[in-house]
């Protein structure tokens, strides 16, 4: 099975990187694959720019083999809907192999207005991050039947937002929150300074 890992990645940070290593290392997963979105639909405009968000998620996973880059919805230049991204790995890969979605559970409990959810559920499973501060709404999972596999994670209290925030006090508060990396590249590049959300 393959993970799909999308999202806006404003910045990226250490949350998502061991999100994605857990479910490595807990669910049959030979990959995750990272998915930065161009410009998300129901979430506000990113900070960075794609090129920004899309280098910051290579440096961040570049060494861990298991980790990809997929800059399909950044190449196409235009909002950013899952069924699109999905049925466009399909057309790659074929229908036999098993892919799964994985998202926060504040980005599921917008699931039903998602473009053609339905669709989504044809193309792929669900995985579900529970963040203790977002409680997961039941009867969406009702809705989606047996195609939701629901994980906690303990972990996850980082966000992008306060990472933001943070950086436009003082850099150095979020240091050790980001790959070494990612904390060069936003510094260099003056990343967020002067601006949070």
């Amino acid at each position: 099975m393959i993970g799909i890992l999308g999202g806006t990645f404003d910045p990226p940070h250490f949350a998502h990187l061991k999100i994605a290593k857990y479910l490595l290392n807990t669910l049959p997963l030979e990959k995750v694959i990272f998915i930065p979105c161009y410009l998300p639909v129901l979430k506000q405009s990113p900070h960075a720019s794609p090129e920004h968000r899309l280098a910051m998620v290579n440096l961040m996973i570049k060494d861990n083999p298991q980790l990809e880059l997929d800059d399909r919805e950044i190449e196409n230049a235009r909002p950013s809907y899952t069924i699109d991204t999905l049925k466009s790995i399909r057309q790659e890969i074929g229908y036999n192999k098993p892919l799964a979605f994985i998202m926060g559970s504040d980005a599921f409990n917008q699931f039903l207005q998602w473009k053609d959810w339905q669709g989504i559920l044809k193309l792929c499973e669900i995985i579900v991050v529970n963040r203790p501060e977002h409680e997961l709404n039941k009867k969406i999972i009702n809705s989606c039947n047996e195609k939701i596999l629901v994980c906690e994670f303990p972990e996850m209290k980082t966000s992008s937002t306060e990472i933001r925030e943070e950086i436009v006090r003082d850099i150095e508060l979020v240091k050790d929150k980001l790959p070494r990396a990612v904390w060069d590249y936003i510094k260099k590049n003056s990343l967020y300074c002067h601006q949070a959300s």
